[in-house]
C-alpha cells in the first residue's frame, strides 16, 4: 500500500507530447523516463523476399505496406489514395495491407469503388510469427495518421517494426514518428497525400537511397526501439519508485 502512491508519481513516457503534459501537470522530471516502443528485433528482422508467398498472393512490384489493426484508430484509408498516385508513374504498384477489424469491409469497397481491386491484398487478421514473412515482400511501409491528442502521443509500435525489418518509411508528422524515422524514410504532414505519394516515388526512384534507408532503420531498431532498450527503461523506474516509496 506504501508502494503504490510512489509507482503512481513515477512514469515512463513514450512521446515528448506525454512529457510537456505530465510537466505541466507538475510532475518532477526526475520521476519520469523515456520508455519508447519497441520491436522484437529478432523476429523482426531484414531477411530476403519470401518468393512463394509473393506469388501465392499475385501481387507485383514495387509493393507497399500498411500494417496494422483496421479498427477506429486506423488510417488505412488513405492508402488506396496513395496508391492511386504512385500508379500514375508506377502502374504495377501493388498495396498490401496487413490487418483485420472492423473498418476492413469498408476499405475493401472503397478500393472497388476507386478501381484499385487488382493489385491489393487484404490479409485480415495473421499470426504475430507470420508478420516479417509479409513485410518482407515491400519496397516502402506506410504509417498513416489523423492529427489528434492520441495521436501526439503515438510512439506507433508499427514504426518500430518497420524500422526493425530495414524497410524505408513515409509516415505522417505527428507524435514520435519524426524522431523514430530519421534518416530511414521521410515525414509528411497529417493529410497531405500527394506528399506522401510524391516521398515514396522518390524512395523507389533510388535504389542507393533505399539501401542506405535500409541500413539506418535497422540500426536504429537495434540500439533504440527494441524490447530491451524499453524494458531498461521500466525496470529503472520500477527501481526508482521502490528506493522512494
Amino acid at each position: 500500500d506504501r508502494l503504490f502512491p510512489s509507482l503512481c508519481h513515477t512514469i515512463s513516457v513514450a512521446s515528448g507530447f506525454l512529457r510537456e503534459n505530465a510537466l505541466h501537470l507538475g510532475t518532477d522530471p526526475a520521476r519520469m523516463w523515456d520508455a519508447p516502443v519497441g520491436a522484437d528485433i529478432e523476429q523482426f528482422s531484414p531477411r530476403p523476399l519470401d518468393q512463394a508467398l509473393l506469388e501465392q498472393l499475385g501481387l507485383r512490384q514495387p509493393i507497399l505496406v500498411y500494417a496494422g489493426q483496421l479498427e477506429v484508430a486506423s488510417y488505412a484509408e488513405q492508402t488506396l489514395d496513395v496508391l492511386r498516385l504512385v500508379r500514375a508513374d508506377h502502374p504495377s504498384a501493388s498495396l498490401l495491407v496487413l490487418g483485420g477489424g472492423r473498418k476492413l469491409p469498408a476499405i475493401r469497397e472503397r478500393a472497388q469503388s476507386l478501381g484499385l481491386g487488382g493489385g491489393i491484398h487484404f490479409t485480415d487478421y495473421v499470426p504475430g510469427d507470420a508478420i516479417p514473412r509479409y513485410l518482407s515482400l515491400a519496397q516502402v511501409a506506410l504509417a498513416l495518421f489523423e492529427e489528434n491528442d492520441v495521436t501526439r502521443a503515438k510512439s506507433p509500435l508499427k514504426i518500430a517494426e518497420y524500422l526493425a525489418m530495414g524497410l524505408p518509411v513515409v509516415a505522417s508528422d505527428v507524435g514520435e514518428t519524426r524522431r523514430m524515422i530519421g534518416e530511414a524514410g521521410a515525414v509528411v504532414p497529417c493529410g497531405d497525400t500527394e506528399g506522401i505519394a510524391r516521398e515514396v516515388l522518390r524512395i523507389l526512384a533510388s535504389p542507393e537511397r533505399q539501401a542506405q534507408m535500409r541500413l539506418v532503420g535497422r540500426h536504429t531498431a537495434e540500439t533504440r526501439y527494441n524490447w530491451k532498450t524499453h524494458v531498461d527503461a521500466l525496470e529503472e523506474a520500477y527501481r526508482y519508485a521502490i528506493a522512494h516509496f
